[in-house]
C-alpha cells in the first residue's frame, strides 16, 4: 500500500502538468492561428495587407519573437513581406526572400517603410511600397534562435493560408 500512493501520487501531478502545460501552450498560440487575410493593391499606392488570428495579438511586452508575412512564389523561393517584433524591438517591416520551407533564415532581409496597427485579433501592416505583388501565402511565425542562420535567427512556420 505504501509504494502505491507515491505511485498515484505522481501520475496524478503528471497528468495536472500535462493539462495545465497542454492548455496553455495552444492559448498561447491562438495569436499565430489564421482566420482571415486581406490584401489590398491599388496601382501607385502603398500595399494594404492584413491578417485576422483566432486570439487577441499580444502587447510587445507579453509576448516577443514572432510575425506575420505575406509571399509569393518566385521560382523556387518565396518573396514579399513580413512584419514582426523581437527582443529589443517594436513592430517592423521587410521585404524577404526564403526557401518554401517549414523554417527559414532571416539572412536575406531589407526594412522597409511601413505602419503597423494591432487592434485586438487583426494586425494591419501599410507597406509604403508599390510593387504589384501577386501574393499566393500568408503566413504566422515565430523567431527562434539558430545557428545555422547568418544572423542567428530563423523562422519557424506556424500557420500558412494559401490565397486563392
Amino acid at each position: 500500500m505504501k509504494k502505491i500512493i507515491p505511485i498515484v501520487t505522481v501520475g496524478i501531478i503528471a497528468v495536472i502538468y500535462f493539462i495545465w502545460f497542454e492548455g496553455m501552450e495552444s492559448d498561447d498560440q491562438g495569436f499565430l492561428d489564421i482566420v482571415d487575410y486581406n490584401i489590398i493593391q491599388i496601382e501607385n499606392s502603398p500595399i494594404f495587407l492584413s491578417v485576422t488570428v483566432s486570439d487577441n495579438i499580444p502587447n510587445i511586452q507579453d509576448a516577443q519573437n514572432y510575425g506575420y508575412g505575406w509571399l509569393s512564389y518566385d521560382s523556387e523561393k518565396l518573396s514579399g513581406y513580413i512584419t514582426n517584433t523581437h527582443a529589443d524591438s517594436k513592430w517592423h517591416s521587410e521585404s524577404i526572400t526564403i526557401n518554401d520551407t517549414r523554417q527559414f533564415c532571416f539572412d536575406n532581409i531589407q526594412n522597409v517603410i511601413s505602419n503597423v496597427t494591432i487592434n485586438k485579433n487583426k494586425i494591419k501592416v501599410v507597406i509604403e511600397k508599390n510593387d504589384s505583388t501577386n501574393f499566393d501565402k500568408v503566413i504566422s511565425y515565430e523567431i527562434i534562435e539558430d545557428s545555422n542562420c547568418h544572423l542567428g535567427f530563423a523562422g519557424k512556420i506556424i500557420d500558412t493560408k494559401i490565397i486563392n
